[in-house]
């Protein structure tokens, strides 16, 4: 990657060229400006909007890695649940986990189960 003058009537901007070789034989080089100039294809902007979205994404899946790490590691210790007829001891961390897998099962069966009421209220 090399710096060299975008324009000479603009002091501070420079232009960076970054190769990479495809394969024998094969380059493909990419220019682009930094800077006080703000003249750029609507195209590059899109490719930053997209760049800025996918390090978000990433960043927030690790912190939510991490978080459900820690609540695994924070919530291991061994319970007893009780049913109607029988007792279990398992794990915490299994208990919250079946509990939230039924709760999104319930939250998404009223939310169908609304969606067809609606539909078959329409003329």
């Amino acid at each position: 990657m090399a710096a060299i003058p975008a324009d000479p009537g603009l002091p501070g901007v420079l232009s960076v060229r970054r190769t990479v070789v495809l394969g024998e034989g094969e380059e493909w080089a990419m220019a682009s400006t930094s800077g006080s100039s703000s003249s750029g294809s609507p195209g590059q902007s899109r490719a930053k909007k997209r760049d800025v979205r996918e390090i978000t994404r990433i960043v927030v899946a690790v912190v939510g890695l991490i978080l459900l790490i820690s609540f695994v590691l924070g919530n291991s210790q061994p319970v007893t649940v009780s049913f109607l007829f029988f007792n279990a001891h398992i794990s915490l961390i299994w208990v919250l986990l079946i509990a939230a897998v039924l709760g999104a099962l319930v939250d998404r069966l009223v939310i169908l189960l609304g969606e067809r009421r609606k539909k078959a209220a329409k003329p």
